[in-house]
């Protein structure tokens, strides 16, 4: 399944001043709080975002730290954990699954340090120190508002009352003044806390809100109450409970409809429309007076139509808000009128009469319409605001009228047309009165002017379009969908990708307003973007084939369309993304026609997937053979690392390439996908094979091709309540292989399987797939049986047994004890540790095993309980050991890695391997401590050797290691993850030690 993109949410300090309701913003429903939204690709780097929003709000990105918010359980969403810097060069996508559970986005909060926290950093750590991030609320009841006074760190174990002086100082106040201070529980639920007590025991934690009033004397409280307003927090968060919802009205102006170019007055979900937040308690007069200053126009000439969705699907203004209304809240006018308040917002230049500014509406013949005049030299429309006409006059007599309104002679010959529904228009007839035309409040009219002859011929000579109803058939939409990098990354499949961004568009949208559009969702810059045309193949593949130059940035779409792929009712779109520049240009030229762009994927035999690897730029007449460089630095092998190299060429069949010719001779042209592996030697293939593993590209493309979706439903749905759920599986398993049990969770002898019309066998030679009907989607229904009606089970055949030598280690160094096991080939590495448990004691009830398996004195993989013991090979070097505690509670920010002994070079490898904790901000004097210990070595012998850090890479290559200081804090500088290991160097051989690990 194609990964969505990322969206985020930041809370500023400035942002939450603001907020006024519960939490530091409601992002539930984010027009509720204004709040900055970006959307990205979650390839970008922290780094990468860090600093495009240091340079987005003018702050120096060292100043900048970016808080995670989580759901909790008492439903508050709250920041729980800054984003380490460690993490700068890890891609948002990494830190969005490790650090939150949403599916598509994360909440952040923005903290800016105006001050260095000491010499060496801008903000206090968080980890192994008393601090918590508290964010504070003041309730001003002469406002009758809160005002989010931004974050501020406290000590855990300080008393609450300590601060009522650093809160005064946040208002302003003297340092006496007497305080009420209360903590936000849950929704809509606050607690007076205790001034006496300790932040710690009153539970304060990371990301709480603390809100404070002044205490009021007797005198305050009575004139509050005089005036009818709230004096005290809790009644005010009582209030938020029934008002704290708001109003978004979406406000249109004739000035915004003035260049609109669509159907209806505007397109609510992306025009550039005016939208307001407002609480449902604000009265409509003081809201009136608000958009009145905010215009700059006096409250008396403004009126606000309500929009209303008919049937015919338009969305037009059908009446106004009555005067009558102006102290009627919000709150109470919204519900009655619409269940989403979308407004016009009427502008009075002159009164109608002596008495007031408008045409009243109720019991008259007046009819509020809207003008659209067509230009066909400059190919667009133009809103001419609205326009009041009587119900029984006819079309016609309004002719002169229209002209005035675009300065024409009065006796112009005009075309008048009705919009009836999303784009379809109708001629009016000019001697029918408006009530004949059947012409209500907030009807659209557009009308042209009547062309000569001549006029006609010179638009049809120059290709534009002449008249109302051609363009309004160009307003209709198309669809364009979207392939990114991203997307290419997790395909598993046979093509690019499935089309997960779709965008739909007006046909006479610009290129360069849609580029426009798609880069502000992905929040990138324009001109880090291209977009690539994708064509169907005559060999059944849809391939980029052709760029979109940027000599058409002011084309239509529609243009484009044409132009490239006329016989297709869609665009389907490769959008090339730039993260930097190369000798002044973001993108390589197509021009010299010298390159071609082509798809690079990767098969991993071990995870047994393919993985995107984006796009490269080759050169037409360069040998394959060149490339075998540049497709191992894009996995980081060895540059000499020997590779097999294939290409898709129609759907599910690949053809290997012969790495002498060039990319001409091989046929490979724009988009071509590219995939490679390594080659394997004989034992590898050895290896796989009895692993039950597919070695090669060919092979795993065979499998792709059986692979199908199955639909499981409960047959029984009135008993208890079962999930319906897809599963992808083999066509040529069999009901064993395709049991639902691992899904559910339950015995897999419990289960029974039917299809439409009877009962699946458990067999061994018939397929699932056979089974059941030949539908697009099979759908096989599900049972989960109590004891009693378990099927009997035919007794199997007895499995060979598999003996395994395992060299137990424990948690004391020096003494190794060899266990004999034997168990049946269809065990799994849990029975191997329910053995082991029988012959081991371990240091505490709650300690676990871990089983791994060595070559050259390096871990090469650590068995999950839940493989199988046939996959291990005969002859496996396996070590089983105590998981010691300190990795068992190791923090988030803490790293696990490999431990391996060397002399002097690297490719002497000696001794056992072993993993090891290094905590996040540990010198490397410290660390030395525990590894001391856990060596059990004495002084005399550890001092005999040095601690090196070597990446992944440095192994492979043999290249020199790194040698840390005793200083130097070694998961921070060295960005620890899992492709790095320390490294022990044993310089001095004139006497061995006993080493293991």
């Amino acid at each position: 399944m194609e990964e969505e993109p990322l969206y985020l949410t930041i809370v500023t300090a400035e942002k939450f001043k603001k907020h006024q309701g519960f939490d530091l913003a409601n992002f539930e429903h984010q027009f509720l709080s204004d709040v900055h939204t970006y959307k990205m690709l979650k390839v970008v780097s922290y780094g990468a975002f860090k600093e495009n929003i240091s340079r987005n709000f003018n702050i120096p990105s060292e100043q900048l730290r970016f808080w995670v918010h989580v759901n909790r359980q008492n439903k508050t969403v709250r920041p729980d954990d800054p984003i380490p810097e460690y993490y700068y060069n890890i891609s948002m996508g990494e830190i969005h699954a490790k650090m939150t559970s949403r599916r598509d986005g994360m909440e952040l909060y923005m903290e800016v340090a105006d001050k260095p926290f000491n010499e060496k950093t801008w903000f206090p750590p968080m980890e192994g120190n008393n601090y918590i991030i508290v964010f504070l609320k003041y309730f001003d009841p002469d406002k009758q508002t809160l005002e989010g006074l931004g974050h501020l760190y406290v000590r855990r174990f300080d008393k609450v009352g300590d601060y009522t002086r650093v809160l005064c100082e946040k208002k302003e106040f003297p340092p006496d003044i007497p305080l009420k201070i209360y903590e936000e529980i849950k929704p809509n639920m606050i607690e007076e806390m205790k001034l006496e007590f300790t932040f710690q025991q009153s539970q304060i934690q990371n990301g709480d809100i603390i809100c404070f009033q002044k205490a009021l004397i007797e005198k305050d409280y009575k004139l509050c109450t005089i005036t009818n307003r709230i004096h005290t927090i809790p009644q005010y968060y009582r209030l938020l409970t029934t008002f704290s919802v708001k109003v978004v009205p979406p406000i249109v102006t004739a000035e915004k409809f003035k260049k609109y170019q669509g159907f209806d007055l505007a397109n609510f979900d992306h025009s550039d429309i005016h939208i307001y937040k407002i609480l449902k308690e604000e009265i409509y007069g003081a809201f009136k007076e608000n958009i009145s200053r905010t215009f700059n126009i006096p409250s008396e000439q403004v009126r606000f139509w309500v929009f209303v969705n008919r049937q015919n699907k338009t969305i037009r203004p059908d009446s106004p808000i009555s005067e009558s209304r102006f102290n009627i809240s919000m709150g109470k006018i919204h519900p009655k009128m619409t269940s989403e308040m979308k407004l016009y917002m009427e502008v009075a230049d002159k009164p109608f009469d002596d008495k007031t500014w408008f045409p009243p509406m109720e019991g008259n013949n007046h009819i509020l319409i809207f003008l659209k005049y067509f230009d066909p030299d400059k190919q667009t429309l133009e809103g001419l605001g609205h326009l009041y006409v009587q119900k029984f006059d006819k079309v016609g007599d309004y002719t002169r009228v229209l002209c005035e309104k675009k300065e024409f002679p009065p006796d112009t010959p005009l075309k008048i047309y009705e919009e009836i529904k999303p784009n379809m228009i109708e001629e009016m007839k000019l001697e029918s009165t408006f009530e004949q035309s059947q012409i209500q409040d907030g009807d659209i009219i557009c009308f042209q002017k009547i062309l000569t002859k001549k006029d006609y011929e010179s638009y049809t000579i120059t290709n534009r379009i002449h008249n109302i109803t051609q363009f309004y058939e160009l307003l209709m939409t198309f669809t364009v969908k979207v392939v990114t990098a991203e997307i290419f990354i997790k395909y598993q499949e046979f093509y690019l990708a499935n089309f997960e961004h779709q965008y739909n568009i007006s046909k006479i949208a610009t290129y360069g307003a849609f580029k426009e559009n798609v880069a502000r969702r992905f929040n990138i810059l324009p001109e880090q973007i291209r977009f690539w045309v994708l064509v169907s193949r005559e060999n059944k593949i849809v391939r980029p084939h052709t760029l979109i130059p940027d000599s058409f940035l002011n084309k239509s779409m529609n243009e484009i369309h044409e132009k490239m792929i006329p016989l297709k009712n869609e665009i389907k779109l490769y959008m090339e993304l730039a993260d930097k520049k190369i000798n002044g240009n973001w993108f390589p030229s197509m021009e010299e026609n010298i390159n071609i762009m082509v798809f690079l994927k990767y098969f991993d035999p071990d995870a047994q997937t393919f993985e995107g690897l984006g796009h490269l730029y080759v050169r037409k007449y360069g040998k394959l053979g060149d490339y075998n460089r540049d497709l191992c630095m894009k996995k980081n092998f060895p540059s000499d690392t020997p590779l097999t190299i294939y290409k898709e060429n129609k759907p599910n069949i690949v053809q290997e390439l012969n790495l002498k010719y060039t990319f001409t001779q091989s046929d490979i042209q724009n988009g071509d996908i590219i995939c490679f592996q390594k080659t394997l030697t004989d034992k590898e293939i050895q290896e796989h094979t009895e692993a039950g593993r597919i070695h090669n590209i060919l092979n795993f493309y065979n499998s792709l091709n059986l692979r199908t979706i199955v639909s499981f439903k409960p047959k029984l749905e009135d008993r208890n309540s079962k999930p319906q759920f897809d599963l992808i599986l083999n066509k040529q398993w069999t009901y064993d292989k395709a049991s639902v049990a691992l899904y559910l969770n339950t015995d897999p002898f419990k289960i029974r399987l039917t299809a439409t019309c009877h009962t699946l066998k458990r067999t061994t030679n018939q397929t699932l797939l056979n089974q059941t009907l030949t539908y697009e989607i099979p759908t096989v229904f599900y049972e989960i049986l109590d004891e009693s009606n378990i099927e009997p089970v035919k007794p199997k055949e007895p499995k060979t047994e598999k003996l395994f030598k395992i060299i137990w280690l424990g948690n004391i160094v020096k003494h190794e004890e060899i266990i004999d096991i034997c168990l049946q080939k269809d065990a799994i590495v849990s029975e191997i540790i329910t053995e082991i448990l029988k012959k081991v004691t371990l240091s505490s009830p709650n300690a676990r095993i871990r089983l791994y398996k060595v070559m050259n004195h390096k871990i090469q993989k650590e068995y999950k309980e839940t493989e199988l013991i046939g996959m291990i090979k005969e002859f496996t070097t396996l070590y089983a050991e105590e998981i010691p505690q300190d990795e068992l509670l190791a923090d988030f920010n803490d790293r696990i890695i490999q431990v391996f002994h060397f002399t002097k070079e690297p490719h002497r490898t000696h001794g056992i391997p072993f993993k090891f904790i290094i905590k996040n901000g540990e010198t490397l004097a410290d660390l030395k401590i525990r590894l001391q210990l856990r060596l059990d070595m004495n002084q005399n012998d550890f001092e005999k050797i040095r601690v090196a850090i070597f990446s992944i890479l440095s192994v492979i290559t043999c290249e020199k290691p790194v040698y840390p200081k005793d200083d130097d804090i070694i998961v921070l500088e060295k960005i620890f993850s899992k492709i790095y290991y320390l490294g022990l160097d044993h310089e001095i051989e004139d006497k061995p030690v006993y080493i293991r690990g």
